[in-house]
């Protein structure tokens, strides 16, 4: 029986440990049964702290797990840390009598997972896994139809799910507690497969386990086969094949039935007495119309923003507060019981740990941790890899500079850096990682900032990162710190229409309507500017590039939409483009960083190029012929306008298009003047070469 959200009191006091990307769902569900005064958050890093409290207007936050837990005294706690701390904060919040809701994986290993169990279990407390998709409405609808009888008994059960992890994972977008774990996504990912599983026959047993490694040696696919006395059972997960799949397949004596979670969507064929030509036809009728209803209640749930593929976890979460309320009249029971979370966390040690002889031994995590580091470095360069910063670490080491460089990443052969240049491997949100970079050397270039990806990935790069910067700057007493900002980070929708925009120019009024870039890059930059009023060393020099290009960075597509032999524009054409070539900020950043000066600076090259001017003379040198299309602003405004209003860009938040569109579509033009006063800066790259280097490394990537 299903405990409606009404039947639970909203006065429960509910605590949250761990404020990542996943604690946004939770509170998202929990909100919606708990009242906000009786909700408290914790978390160690403060700017991820402070943004979701004041996302969801909670008043009760803690630096802190074991003082909320004393001075809040929640009832039910979500343990939301990364993994390896699961054990720890849940034994710690029953020892302060909370019930506790655990995400997946439940611990990363059984012997961790039965001990949070027995505790559980001698003090008469609920332990839930977060195992949601047993609470899919895919899952449920699955269920309904099998128990409503006519299928016969289950023979095999599929689960395949598809994923582009490696993408992310090569583009920097991974979290870090993800790249940390065994098996990285597949460890992940198991729980909600197993947990299936387990829902149909607890007896289902692993015989056989299969990997796929790719070219570079990631994992890419995993295989893996069970067996009962009542059935078999596979489970295929691969993160090089496309489409993207994530289904579970029922084969019964007497039918099948498919419950396809990335649609949405749950199928399902009896056997009939028809000639197999009729059957066939009537199947063919009854998944087409499926099918498209499917699609068309899809479409219509995302245009009215309640598209969720999260709706198992709400349905969960009421079952565990209903479970703890139910509690005071007779025995209490969670949801998903604890003994799943240690059979998942069983078989997935023995899949990817090296403790288990009967499996072959598993494979190692990448760590991402600080090495050791030489004292004999002079700079050290955040963000070294990236487009400014490889020609900004070659150009500091051929003045014959020492320098390091912090990277998260694969620096590809270090050996066109030359003998001056050491990496060392850490993550700017890690604060141990940037001590240990900043350690010995005189002055800091911080150009590492996130440029995609979600919310807390810009967050905790670019606002933590800094924050982290900045800290282990002055303990380790360097001189000066040259920040890299970005223009992008000022009120554009209120610029003067053909007037100049210098650096007093105020910041943007509504930084979360212009996207996560902007809004994180004013949050670092404001974080900057504040720790420098306090703190006169290390010397702070702020600099605002507008939009960099060169060879490697092509922005035709930041001009104009290609499609096959038309370009389309947004305005007219008219707008001005803020340019600053790659060298010529490189030159800004070096001159910065040897003057020991403060103070914030615009870097933008010399000459008023508009839009059209950007393509005459990107066709002139590329040779490419293409039509340009201008499209109105005032139809793009009415366009957006109406999507803003109709589609979210996901349930609950809005696209700001049309804001977006009001910010970048205006006609000023940026001033370098201070720049060139401050530091005798001159762009040495005119446009016209400028524009030139940019497309013949276009060509030569194509060549």
């Amino acid at each position: 029986m299903k405990t409606k959200g009404k039947d639970i009191r909203r006065d429960v006091r509910v605590g949250v440990i761990g404020c990542g990307n996943i604690a946004r769902v939770h509170l998202k569900y929990i909100t919606r049964f708990i009242d906000t005064g009786n909700i408290a958050v914790c978390d160690t890093n403060g700017p991820r702290l402070e943004d979701l409290a004041r996302e969801f207007g909670l008043g009760h936050v803690f630096a802190d797990a074991e003082t909320m837990l004393k001075e809040f005294r929640p009832r039910a706690v979500h343990v939301l840390t990364p993994p390896r701390l699961h054990k720890d904060m849940a034994l710690l919040a029953m020892g302060h009598g909370s019930h506790v809701f655990i995400e997946k994986p439940m611990c990363l290993s059984a012997h961790d997972a039965e001990a949070v169990n027995s505790y559980a279990e001698k003090n008469a407390l609920l332990v839930c896994p977060g195992h949601f998709r047993l609470f899919d409405p895919a899952t449920l609808e699955a269920m309904r139809l099998f128990k409503g009888g006519g299928f016969g008994e289950i023979t095999h059960i599929s689960i395949t799910e598809t994923e582009g992890y490696l993408d992310r994972k090569r583009a920097g977008l991974a979290p870090q507690w993800l790249t940390e774990l065994p098996g990285e996504i597949f460890y992940d990912l198991l729980p909600h497969h197993l947990s299936l599983l387990y829902m149909f026959d607890r007896g289902l047993v692993c015989r056989g386990i299969t990997r796929r490694r790719g070219g570079d040696g990631d994992l890419t696919g995993l295989n893996m086969s069970f067996d009962s006395p009542r059935m078999t059972a596979s489970i295929h997960v691969s993160l090089d094949s496309y489409p993207f799949r994530n289904e579970m397949v029922l084969e019964c004596t007497k039918g099948r039935i498919s419950a396809d979670y990335r649609q949405m969507l749950v199928t399902s064929k009896k056997k009939t007495s028809l000639p197999q030509v009729v059957e066939r036809a009537m199947e063919n009728l009854v998944l087409g119309k499926a099918l498209l209803c499917g699609a068309l209640r899809n479409i219509a749930a995302f245009a009215m923003g309640r598209l969720d593929t999260y709706a198992g976890m709400e349905n969960l979460i009421r079952e565990f507060y209903g479970a703890i309320e139910a509690g005071n009249k007779k025995k209490k029971s969670s949801p998903v019981p604890g003994w799943q979370g240690e059979a998942v966390a069983a078989v997935s040690e023995g899949v990817f740990g090296d403790k288990t002889s009967s499996y072959p031994k598993g494979f190692p995590p990448v760590r991402l941790r600080s090495g050791g580091v030489r004292e004999d470095a002079d700079v050290l360069v955040t963000g070294g890899t990236g487009f400014i910063g490889k020609r900004l670490v070659k150009a500091l080491a051929g003045k014959g500079l020492r320098v390091r460089v912090l990277t998260h990443r694969g620096v590809g052969s270090a050996a066109e850096f030359g003998p001056n240049v050491q990496f060392v491997k850490g993550s700017i949100s890690d604060p141990g990682s940037v001590e240990t970079a900043c350690r010995g050397v005189e002055k800091v270039y911080h150009l590492a900032a996130a440029m995609k990806g979600n919310w807390l990935y810009h967050l905790d790069t670019t606002v933590t990162g800094t924050r982290n910067v900045l800290l282990a700057a002055q303990m380790a007493g360097v001189r000066h710190i040259v920040y890299a900002s970005t223009i992008g980070l000022l009120h554009a929708s209120a610029y003067p229409k053909g007037g100049l925009v210098d650096e007093d120019f105020p910041d943007e009024a509504n930084p979360e309507k212009r996207g996560f870039y902007s809004n994180a890059k004013l949050m670092a930059e404001r974080a900057v500017r504040e720790f420098q009023e306090v703190n006169p060393s290390p010397v702070i020099t702020v600099l605002r590039p507008g939009l960099v290009y060169g060879p490697g960075k092509n922005l035709v597509r930041d001009v104009g939409v290609r499609a096959g032999r038309f370009m389309f524009v947004f305005g007219m054409g008219r707008k001005l483009l803020p340019l600053v070539y790659v060298d010529n900020l490189v030159d800004a950043m070096v001159l910065a960083g040897d003057s020991g000066k403060s103070g914030i600076f615009n870097v933008i090259d010399d000459g008023a190029v508009t839009e059209r001017d950007f393509l005459k003379a990107y066709r002139r040198e590329s040779g490419e012929r293409f039509i340009t299309v201008f499209i109105p602003a005032w139809v793009l405004s009415a366009a957006f306008w109406f999507l803003d209003r109709t589609m979210p860009l996901v349930p609950g938040r809005k696209a700001h298009l049309l804001y977006k569109f009001r910010s970048v579509n205006t006609r000023v033009r940026h001033g370098a003047e201070r720049l060139k006063s401050a530091f005798g800066w001159e762009p040495r790259v005119k446009f016209d070469e400028g524009i030139f280097e940019m497309v013949r490394e276009t060509k030569k990537g194509r060549g």
